[in-house]
């Protein structure tokens, strides 16, 4: 049987964010008195308010996001406590909850954060980053997920919904404009076709002009160029309802952007002596080598969703959801952050997935509800990567990385190249280097996988409910990988070996997770919760590196070495997470608190470290983590409405596997790559009504403390993240006749921040940079109008 909502404020039917709705934040609960709407989602397959779902949910509507300027899935790490993350580019590496990063960047591995587009799992860099405009609502569901999805998420999942169409003729334009060339357009049209048939029209368009400065060959970069378009059609029957998803989209981004900085390592001191004191600093211009109008990150994405939903009787329902996607990806960027050319990245990337999934519902007359679910994909992807660099210049920076701390100034401004470098060791005579040398790699994919999976509650009271779920899951992967590249006069650099043909294997990892949760209602305003679950993320393979099977030295300077090789595998993870937490409502509803506290155990936790130039993927060993997170929203006023949301985290390696630590700078207690310790996120909004509509006021202030830069482990403060600070206001009018105008400003006070750092040095060869950096202070304009 439904059961009804013990909470008796008004209920939402689309999902708001767990604790702000920036218009329309508010209704009635009695004449003359206000409170915080209940916020209904979907989170365990059935509509449930926040209130009654015993894990961490944040939700977000589809207008909260568009007041928000919320363009992308990455974007949503300002808004969501313990969810952070840059949005620099297209790939999903970066994205982080509760401390644990979805990791590497080949194509070997899957990621810790599961991406749901209606219901369909993306994950994949290059196609899981999509822009969201005309959108229902996004849940960010927070620790390892099994039952709830149709694939397995180690550490949360980010699950967004399209709107729907209905059966009335309407739609909506929304246009932008803004500094440095920013334009934004959203059109919708919704059209009733036939009584039963419905449709559903948007196309959206972002583009922004290029505005970091390359003072190498006087281009620029950082701007955005995306088109994107979505036709839905829906069917509502009496005991059948259809919904088809069908998109398009085109998008221009630009790539990560490094910034060397000398960090007082030899091979930075080593460059500034070699004569190449590139280092860049300041945040309007760049040093690079590439050329600025070939450094890019472009892809087109396609796909089609279907969506059935039968009625078997009053009680069972059984649901289909079918999904293929496709996509093309280019990407282009200068890894040194130099004007030398000592590591330039590109990548050239091909997906197509597929996916089935069934769930059977159950709803009846008695105290438990259950569902029951099979899902099972198919994806094929190939990938091409190069990595090119200046062999003489190659030389000399390796010389003054591994040996110029030893030998001193004089030795540095001798080994200028290949054969001083030679010389200088008196190695067998070699002559100047080639020139641009190319280390590449081939990989192709064939992966599948299946899984069953089951959650049922019981109402044990009226005031206590009980939830069992568990999952089995069996993943397949065939691989293979081939390492190019060029004959040389010195040695191999990014990788230290070439393969003539793809070197080949495949494995199938197996699992059954499980999850128990509890929630129990203390009064009529305030509920608890506890859940205990596992998870579980398949292993894989590196995509940039092999098995040395018969002890052969590859790196050999002085003979070319044939040797047994194999694909180099790595182990599933798997994680156990403790969480509870307490939802509530004070102050006549006008007041909301809810908070939760976690605790987890990863055994085997995959990690993204640097080995030379080379980026690897291993089983870093065991890994726990804890965290608070807290999300308040107070009405003081009828007018006034504040949100803020907090977490705090704290995330250790705390058994580091020996042979990881072997091969990276690894210390016992390190936090994680990406951790951040604090975050808060400050919404506020004053409206002031009027007899023709509302004028209001929003500011916004987000804050993220900085942590482990990317595959870091070292515990090194040098390589920790600036912190990050933003603050926004817009200042608006809504007017009784259906159109809005405001003025905003993001990045209100200008802060010059970066991302993300990275300890490549020394065995790279490399210097240490920062990654990304935050845009510039914009002041736009907006307007909008339904009908």
């Amino acid at each position: 049987m439904k059961k009804p909502s013990r909470f008796k404020r008004h209920s939402l039917t689309l999902a708001v964010s767990s604790a702000i709705a920036l218009s329309g934040s508010f209704a009635n609960a009695e004449e003359g008195s206000w409170a915080i709407e209940e916020v209904t989602v979907t989170a365990q397959k059935r509509e449930q308010t926040l209130q009654e779902v015993p894990i961490t949910v944040s939700a977000f509507s589809g207008e909260m996001m568009k007041d928000a300027q919320i363009d992308d899935s990455k974007q949503l790490a300002v808004l969501t406590p313990g969810m952070s993350g840059n949005s620099n580019d297209s790939f999903m590496d970066s994205i982080n909850i509760r401390g644990i990063s979805t990791n590497g960047f080949g194509i070997g591995a899957e990621p810790s954060v599961g991406t749901y587009f209606n219901g369909v799992y993306l994950g994949r860099t290059g196609a899981a980053v999509t822009s969201l405009f005309d959108m229902e609502r996004v849940e960010v569901v927070k620790g390892p997920q099994g039952t709830l999805f149709g694939r397995n998420a180690s550490a949360g999942a980010i699950s967004m919904h399209t709107a729907k169409p209905d059966s009335e003729f309407g739609g909506s334009v929304d246009i932008s404009v803004g500094e440095d060339g920013y334009q934004e357009f959203t059109g919708v049209l919704n059209a009733p076709l036939t009584e039963n048939l419905s449709s559903r029209f948007a196309i959206y368009q972002r583009e922004q002009d290029d505005y970091i400065k390359n003072v190498t060959d006087g281009g620029k970069l950082g701007g955005e160029d995306v088109l994107a378009a979505r036709a839905t059609f829906a069917y509502e029957g009496d005991s059948f309802s259809g919904n088809l998803v069908l998109e398009y989209e085109d998008r221009e981004v630009a790539p990560t952007i490094y910034r060397a900085y000398d960090d007082g390592s030899d091979i930075s001191t080593g460059l500034g002596m070699a004569g190449l004191n590139s280092i860049n600093v300041g945040k309007d211009e760049i040093r690079s080598d590439i050329p600025s109008d070939e450094q890019v990150d472009e892809g087109e994405v396609w796909g089609a969703t279907l969506t059935l939903e039968f009625d078997l009787s009053d009680s069972y329902s059984l649901t289909s959801i079918t999904g293929i996607r496709g996509s093309n990806y280019t990407y282009v960027e200068d890894f040194d952050g130099t004007d030398a050319h000592l590591f330039s990245y590109f990548q050239d990337q091909e997906q197509d997935y597929a996916s089935q999934e069934f769930r059977l519902n159950y709803d009846g007359d008695g105290p438990v509800t259950w569902f029951l679910g099979a899902s099972a994909y198919r994806e094929e992807i190939k990938v091409h990567y190069d990595q090119t660099y200046d062999e003489d210049l190659m030389c000399a920076s390796s010389f003054a990385a591994a040996y110029g701390a030893y030998y001193g100034q004089a030795a540095v401004d001798y080994v200028t190249d290949c054969a001083s470098y030679y010389d200088y060791f008196s190695y067998a005579s070699y002559g100047p280097g080639i020139g641009e040398r190319n280390d590449s790699v081939d990989a192709e994919g064939d992966y599948d996988g299946w899984g069953v999976y089951g959650d049922a509650t019981w109402e044990a009271t009226d005031k206590l409910d009980i939830t069992v779920g568990a999952r089995y899951t069996e993943d397949s992967r065939d691989f293979k990988t081939k390492f190019g590249g060029q004959d040389r006069n010195y040695f191999w650099y990014s990788f230290p070996f070439y393969s003539s043909d793809f070197i080949e294997g495949d494995q199938t990892w197996e699992n059954v997770s499980a999850r128990i949760a509890v929630n129990y209602d203390i009064n009529e305003s305030v509920s608890a919760f506890m859940n205990v679950s596992t998870g579980y993320k398949a292993g894989g393979f590196n995509t940039f590196d092999i098995e040395v099977l018969d002890g052969s030295d590859p790196t050999d300077l002085d003979a070319s070495v044939d040797f047994a090789a194999g694909l180099s595998e790595f182990d599933e993870e798997e994680v156990t997470s403790y969480e509870i937490g307490i939802k509530s409502f004070w102050w006549d509803d006008r007041f909301q608190v809810d908070a939760s506290y976690y605790n987890y155990k990863f055994e085997g936790m995959q990690a993204v470290y640097a080995q030379g130039a080379q980026i690897r993927l291993a089983n870093s060993g065991d890994a726990t983590g804890e965290g608070v997170e807290i999300s308040m929203r107070l009405l003081p006023t009828e007018n006034l409405d504040i949100y803020w949301g907090l977490a705090f985290a704290d995330t250790e390696l705390d058994d580091p596997n020996e042979e990881f630590c072997a091969a990276v700078d690894c210390k016992k207690g390190a936090q994680l790559p990406g951790t951040v310790e604090f975050s808060s996120s400050l919404v506020a909004t004053y409206t002031y009504p009027m007899d023709s509509g509302d004028a209001y006021i929003t500011l916004e202030n987000f804050y993220d403390e900085g942590g482990p830069g990317f595959g870091d482990f070292s515990g090194d403060k040098r390589y920790e993240t600036d912190d990050f600070v933003e603050t926004n206001l817009r200042i608006g009018y809504r007017s009784n006749d259906n159109w809005t105008a405001s003025l905003w400003v993001t990045n209100l006070t200008d802060e010059d921040m970066f991302d993300t750092a990275s300890p490549v040095a020394a065995d790279a060869n490399l210097p240490a940079h920062t990654v990304g950096v935050t845009e510039p202070r914009r002041v736009g304009f907006s307007l909008g109008y339904e009908f």
